[in-house]
């Protein structure tokens, strides 16, 4: 949902980014500037311009595009696909620069997709499922690692979105979780306190913005 209340879905059979005023009344229907197999994420900035995150057709790279306001094209960036990856996905910060995971790999770019950093979150089979920024602009990441054990455990990772430095993490043993069937997903409130939600002996976890479960 965009600053005007109006909303913005994707499709996945029939890839297309879709916005509706803030009354279900469809304002326009877009397809991606190259064809993608399915839109897996989409993030809105304060100036209503569009990221979607998806993988290319043609070759399985994964790809994300930011389109503006009226879903006109804009700029759109492109890594390579390097055996399986969680599906793509990707976020904005209150400044309009550009967060995106692939695997256990964040990388910052500008607002119009030039790359500033990249971090692996972790070295131990990391899959990042989802990311959000907190108001000063810090990132939060989650997903699920192997850390620990053989099992699926889950992650919580908070990182300074200047450099990418760690401020702290935590990870919830969890016992096993079947990947198959994995999914979360990660909000921030207004006092920055971090809400993370999917299959692990936690039914939701409240976080802290020191990162302890409350």
């Amino acid at each position: 949902m965009d600053k005007t209340d109006d909303s913005i879905i994707v499709g996945l059979c029939d890839p297309a980014v879709v916005k509706f005023d803030k009354n279900g009344y469809p304002l326009w229907t877009r397809d991606t500037n190259e064809p993608v197999n399915g839109v897996d994420s989409i993030a809105v900035n304060s100036n209503g311009d569009i990221l979607v995150a998806g993988t290319k057709e043609d070759s399985w790279d994964l790809y994300w595009e930011i389109m503006d306001r009226n879903g006109n094209y804009l700029y759109s960036i492109t890594r390579p696909h390097a055996g399986w990856y969680p599906a793509p996905t990707g976020t904005f910060d209150n400044a309009g620069n550009v967060f995106i995971a692939r695997g256990s790999t964040v990388e910052k770019l500008t607002p119009d997709l030039h790359s500033v950093w990249n971090i692996t979150v972790t070295n131990c089979d990391m899959e990042i499922l989802s990311l959000n920024v907190d108001s000063n602009n810090n990132l939060l990441v989650h997903g699920k690692t192997r850390i620990g054990g053989s099992g699926s455990n889950s992650y919580t990772g908070k990182y300074n979105g200047t450099n990418g430095d760690l401020i702290w993490e935590r990870i919830y043993d969890s016992g096993y979780m079947d990947g198959a069937g994995f999914s979360t997903s990660l909000i921030v409130d207004h006092a920055d306190n971090v809400f993370v939600a999917g299959t692990t002996d936690y039914e939701t976890g409240n976080l802290d913005k020191a990162g302890f479960l409350s």
